[in-house]
């Protein structure tokens, strides 16, 4: 008996090994960036007034300068409410280095902003080149338009 026990379990050790990926990848541990984005340019595309709320589209540029180094080209949702508050929503691409790797990532964001000061939170993923399996997680803050400081914890993975 005692010889079948351990032939038994000598052989799920060796399935075990069998079935186990090589080299399993681990998702790197989560580092700050800072950055600092500097609006260039700002077209509006589209302006309507609906109940007191202004609405507007705006395609808009950006450089980043820090941990972020490169063209931040995106499009921002704004509705200014009739106490002047307001609320924000950004979608682009970033295209640049990142801690000096090369690549693209989209980028979404979303915040608030009142009596000039805007603040907000982003999320840059789904990259390409060198920034693939790159993920970054933050905050944005400044004044309305900019420049905006930018932080927050990224991480590679697999």
């Amino acid at each position: 008996m005692r010889s079948v026990g351990l032939g038994l379990f000598l052989s799920l050790v060796m399935l075990g090994a069998l079935l186990a990926p090589a080299g399993m990848a681990e998702a790197t541990r989560p580092e700050p960036f800072a950055a600092t984005l500097t609006i260039t340019s700002a077209v509006p595309m589209s302006v309507r007034a609906a109940d007191g709320n202004v609405f507007l589209t705006l395609a808009s540029e950006a450089t980043l300068t820090g941990d972020l180094e490169g063209v931040l080209t995106y499009e921002v949702r704004v509705i200014v409410h009739p106490t002047g508050r307001g609320n924000l929503q950004v979608t682009g691409i970033f295209e640049g280095t990142v801690d000096g790797q090369w690549g693209t990532l989209a980028t979404r964001g979303q915040g608030t902003f009142d009596s000039g000061f805007q603040q907000g939170q982003l999320v840059m993923g789904h990259g390409t080149g060198d920034l693939e399996g790159l993920h970054m997680r933050g905050t944005f803050e400044g004044p309305i338009g900019g420049p905006l400081t930018l932080l927050g914890w990224m991480h590679f993975d697999p």
